[in-house]
């Protein structure tokens, strides 16, 4: 029951990711609301930092998962990272921006969130004994 329940709030969290972007997009929110971006891609990493864990944990791909907080971090890490990298290759294939000095800081700053928000997913699977 423990499984589902935290399957379901990954789902939502992806689908409010995914729909805040839809909306952010059609209203321009990206080009006229400075905190906008910064929001969905924190949301956008505690969706994956919650999906990560939930597969680690629950998925029962891993028989018997060894919660070592060191190996979990260091693995969540490199997952965020290279989710946070495949969303900014889509925004930048997408139009959604363009290459300049200021690429460089919003890229930066975009994988910064990505890995606070997954960490911060790991703070609350960790508190709560998830």
């Amino acid at each position: 029951m423990k499984s589902f329940l935290y399957f379901i709030l990954t789902l939502v969290l992806i689908c409010a990711t995914l729909l805040l972007n839809i909306l952010a997009r059609h209203f321009y929110l990206y080009w006229t609301t400075d905190w906008v971006n910064l929001f969905v891609h924190f949301l956008g990493g505690l969706s994956a930092g919650f999906l990560f864990i939930w597969f680690y944990l629950f998925s029962g791909i891993f028989k018997m998962p060894q919660l070592e907080h060191r190996k979990i971090s260091v693995a969540l890490i490199i997952y965020l990272l290279l989710v946070g990298g495949l969303w900014e290759i889509y925004e930048y294939k997408a139009g959604l921006t363009f290459y300049s000095i200021d690429f460089i800081f919003d890229t930066i700053s975009d994988l910064s969130m990505d890995l606070c928000g997954g960490l911060f997913a790991y703070l609350i699977a960790d508190r709560f004994k998830i």
